[in-house]
């Protein structure tokens, strides 16, 4: 696995705004940084986990998500220049949409990264945003239910015991997306030292 210097992943709900933060990282650090989107779909993809029994039972979407999380890091090692990356999602993603049980108990979260792309950020940012306003973001195509439950489990990552190693910090909706860039700009520089 190729080593990055600074690994930031930016994390949240869909229709956050992560994919737009993710770019306007990118722009500020040009060749110096690469993108890693863990969830992005080809139309195979797409049309696949929108499959009525997949989108049924969520469950059964995990081993997809984990194959495309392998097959979208490879598109990483194109850019040999790059030592910041900036992940679009991490494994905080699956554990909050699909089994958040694990965020109570170390023991059940390490069972769960085993099976989990080996890459640690140092940085984990969870982008906070009220879900009716990023579902019209997301063209309504997940449940607003679905989106509040996640949320609220992305909002409770910060304060697991499970996962104390990991920096995590919530950039809230009030903000910004200039001032969350200039915020995640100003760690960037801080860990390039």
């Amino acid at each position: 696995m190729k080593k990055y210097d600074i690994i930031i992943a930016l994390e949240g709900i869909d229709g956050a705004g992560k994919t737009t933060l993710a770019n306007l990282l990118k722009k500020d650090y040009g060749e110096a940084a690469c993108i890693y989107s863990r969830t992005k779909k080809g139309q195979f993809s797409k049309i696949l986990l929108s499959h009525p029994p997949l989108n049924k039972c969520r469950l059964l979407q995990i081993p997809f998500y984990l194959i495309l999380s392998y097959k979208n890091y490879l598109q990483c090692f194109k850019h040999v220049k790059a030592n910041i990356l900036i992940m679009d999602r991490c494994f905080l993603s699956n554990i909050c949409y699909f089994y958040p049980f694990v965020l109570k108990n170390k023991t059940l979260f390490k069972f769960a990264m085993l099976f989990e792309l080996n890459l640690f950020p140092h940085e984990i940012y969870i982008i906070d945003e009220d879900p009716a306003v990023a579902q019209k973001r997301d063209n309504m195509e997940k449940e607003l239910n679905w989106l509040r439950k996640t949320r609220v489990h992305y909002l409770d990552a910060q304060k697991s015991s499970a996962l104390l190693k990991y920096n995590i910090s919530i950039l809230s909706n009030e903000l910004t997306i200039e001032e969350k860039r200039a915020l995640i700009g100003k760690k960037i520089e801080i860990l390039r030292g």
